[in-house]
């Protein structure tokens, strides 16, 4: 299977993004026999809290003034991550912990940084600031892949999870330092994706590599599927490894032609011999 990340389709990208309901039931499925400890996390409000997340608060979080989160956003927004992604003892514990002020204070710097359409460098600068740990103002329990959650109030902040991490071909590290190559690395993705066509956003890009990285462990068909249907290739859209399937058959069946003119023509030359000698 093609890695997603190489595709300049947009029906192929559709496809997967469209996808992102179906993988989110399978991730369901996978978290629901967790242990006692994580039992709060098996996924019994994953759908709901998804859609909190990324329909709804958004939307609060900008009617406010200034932007910002509160302490009870924060805690459902972490019991979120640790169901759709790993669960760690004592996480939620500690960002419950902060109180509100601190949430507010802390979240409306992040959020003026993403305001107004903002680069590579103010993203960076959000996630760095949210995920100070240590620090005298920092969120107790919230690093580099939290901060990135708190950030998806602006499209082009992408959710760091393992799926995307993978898909992109990074370790899974969670310094600030690999977060930021991450980050980096999907700016580009996306820059490269609106180049060809694929407007799609870097939240967007998150949810469709989700969906992918969900197919290739084995819990739900996505491109089989859409070719079926007759999806997955737009028309004039590249597949830079279907491409060079295509033309490696091409080639084959060309070769093919021309050793079975030359069968003819050394078939035809002894039968001329044969007639000669009799």
């Amino acid at each position: 299977m093609p890695d997603l990340i190489k595709s300049r389709s947009l029906d192929t990208w559709n496809l997967y993004l469209s996808a992102y309901p179906r993988a989110l039931q399978a991730r369901k499925l996978e978290v629901s026999s967790r242990s006692k400890q994580g039992k709060s996390y098996n996924g019994d409000t994953l759908i709901e809290e998804d859609e909190w997340l990324w329909n709804t608060l958004p939307d609060i979080v900008k009617s406010r003034e200034p932007m910002h989160m509160t302490q009870e956003e924060l805690s459902k927004l972490l019991h979120w991550k640790l169901t759709r992604g790993e669960w760690r003892i004592g996480l939620q514990s500690k960002a419950d912990s902060n109180p509100d002020s601190k949430v507010k204070a802390a979240t409306t710097r992040c959020m003026a940084l993403l305001a107004n359409e903002p680069d590579l460098d103010d993203i960076l600068d959000a996630v760095n600031q949210l995920s100070k740990n240590g620090q005298p103002d920092s969120l107790q329990g919230i690093g580099p892949v939290a901060a990135s959650v708190l950030g998806t109030v602006c499209t082009q902040v992408p959710y760091l999870s393992d799926e995307l991490i993978t898909a992109t071909n990074h370790p899974l590290k969670y310094t600030i330092a690999d977060c930021k190559r991450v980050i980096t690395f999907v700016h580009k993705l996306v820059q490269s994706l609106n180049a060809k066509g694929i407007p799609f956003t870097a939240k967007e890009v998150e949810k469709a590599l989700f969906a992918e990285q969900v197919e290739k462990r084995g819990r739900i068909r996505v491109l089989a599927e859409g070719k079926e249907g007759g999806k997955g290739h737009e028309e004039g859209g590249e597949d830079t490894d279907d491409d060079s399937t295509n033309k490696t058959t091409s080639d084959d069946e060309d070769e093919a032609k021309v050793e079975k003119k030359r069968g003819k023509k050394k078939q035809a030359s002894s039968d001329t011999r044969k007639k000669s000698r009799k």
